[in-house]
């Protein structure tokens, strides 16, 4: 940092890219309109950088009152355990939930890039944002998955063994049944089945009261607002890191919910 803190001792070949590189990526898009820049930032210390922009047109809503919107996402980091990347992600409006940007289904679709640190960084860089163009398809592709969890009626013993299923392994589900498990994974299983009906914003969309998206929003809302000790770490693990993993994995797993 210009401080002189160091964050990490890289390889010979990284490439440095600077915040003001990434940005200047967005400004094709910016001039074209397609994209608005709202947002940026940095985590840990500022060994990472962000920039979010919402894309034109990425806006729907799943059910009365339960609006999505559409966002590319642009980061890149300084200590070796972040490449220069561009991804696509939804945040549901009426509590600020950070959405999984795709499901199994969509995998492989362009919407999202990632490169390592090395010398063709850049050009890379700028042939994604040809592509990132397909974001929009992709949004419509994500949406059209929450619109049909808030047509799926579920149960609250199907919504029950949902949360377990994304929360805990296969082994701890089987713990949880027989009263064994930890303390500590419990309080977490327990505390996002209470949000079910306690989370943020569902009296302003009675609409998916009874539906898998209920569920799926309980998920969301505890990745997004609960899960980590810091809000920088929260951060971090709902866009890079295990939090990010599950929030596809909950977008999966509701798709089949009355299966559980």
């Amino acid at each position: 940092r210009d401080d002189g803190t160091e964050y990490k001792t890289v390889g010979a070949d990284f490439e440095l890219v600077q915040p003001i590189e990434i940005l200047e990526t967005f400004r094709p898009l910016l001039e074209s309109g397609l994209v608005k820049l709202e947002a940026g930032g940095s985590l840990r210390g500022g060994s990472q950088m962000w920039a979010l922009a919402k894309v034109e047109g990425a806006d729907a809503d799943i059910a009365k009152g339960d609006h999505v919107k559409g966002y590319v996402l642009m980061y890149t980091g300084f200590d070796g355990s972040l490449r220069v990347g561009v991804s696509q992600t939804n945040t549901r409006v009426v509590c600020a939930n950070t959405l999984a940007s795709s499901i199994s289904e969509t995998k492989g679709a362009n919407n999202s890039f990632k490169f390592k640190h090395t010398k063709n960084v850049r050009l890379r860089t700028d042939n994604a944002m040809q592509a990132i163009k397909s974001t929009l398809e992709a949004f419509k592709e994500t949406t059209a998955v929450y619109s049909y969890l808030a047509s799926v009626r579920v149960t609250t013993s199907q919504m029950k063994a949902y949360i377990k299923h994304v929360l805990l392994t296969p082994e701890e589900i089987k713990q949880a049944d027989d009263g064994k498990l930890s303390v500590k994974r419990q309080n977490t299983v327990d505390h996002v089945i209470d949000l079910i009906d306690q989370q943020r914003g569902l009296e302003l969309v009675p609409a998916i009261r009874g539906t898998a998206c209920q569920a799926y929003n309980a998920v969301t809302e505890y990745l997004t607002h609960d899960a980590c000790r810091t809000a920088d770490t929260r951060v971090h693990s709902g866009w890079f890191g295990e939090n990010a993993r599950t929030n596809e994995h909950a977008l999966t797993l509701a798709t089949n919910m009355q299966a559980l």
